[in-house]
């Protein structure tokens, strides 16, 4: 199975070149200033881009993304990683990918189940890049808004205020919401399927 990845680059890029989890790949240019291409599909669905660019001004970079597709979550960080300056230990880009496409997935499986979710997590956050308040706020939202969807079990943990102090735990805290969201939705989906589509009114 292939999957579809696309990162959006300055609008000035004429030509792109570059490797997806090691294999080279074919660039196209899409819609806007995004370029896509398709690879295998990955089964933790992670997604390590390395691309050389060139813009129409003759100059030329190299840049790197890590893109998620599907629900990749940690729920498991520690002091210990924190202390001893683990990957856990840290929240960066990645997390912020990551977590963002875990939201986008929610987003898509409630309104492919008839909810109507309107959610635009970013989901191309670069190491370079600083997030503001107002980008934080708008991540805090996005979950807020898939946790008020279904009525979730009373452990579930409570959406952030904000992230100005996170803590290792909060950091889990975000990703055990959106496990708990998805493990409701899920079952929501097969209750409507065993109630309603195949054996509620079945004629044998």
């Amino acid at each position: 199975m292939m999957q579809t990845v696309r990162v959006p680059l300055a609008s000035n890029a004429l030509y792109v070149s570059g490797t997806v989890n090691g294999v080279d790949k074919v660039w196209t240019r899409d819609e806007g200033n995004w370029w896509y291409t398709t690879a295998e599909r990955a089964t933790d669905g992670v997604y390590r881009i390395v691309l050389s660019i060139i813009y129409g001004d003759g100059k030329t970079a190299t840049d790197s993304v890590t893109l998620y597709y599907g629900l990749v979550l940690v729920t498991d960080r520690t002091q210990a990683d924190v202390i001893n300056g683990t990957d856990k230990g840290s929240y960066n880009a990645s997390d912020l990918n990551r977590v963002g496409a875990a939201m986008v997935y929610l987003k898509d499986k409630f309104n492919d189940n008839g909810y109507s979710i309107d959610i635009t997590p970013k989901t191309d956050w670069k190491e370079i890049d600083v997030p503001t308040e107002s980008d934080m706020t708008l991540y805090l939202s996005c979950l807020g808004t898939l946790r008020d969807v279904l009525s979730l079990p009373q452990n579930t943990p409570k959406t952030p205020d904000n992230m100005k102090d996170l803590t290792y735990i909060t950091a889990n805290n975000i990703e055990k919401i959106l496990e708990s969201v998805d493990e409701m939705l899920s079952k929501s989906i097969t209750f409507i399927w065993y109630s309603g589509d195949l054996y509620s009114g079945e004629v044998i």
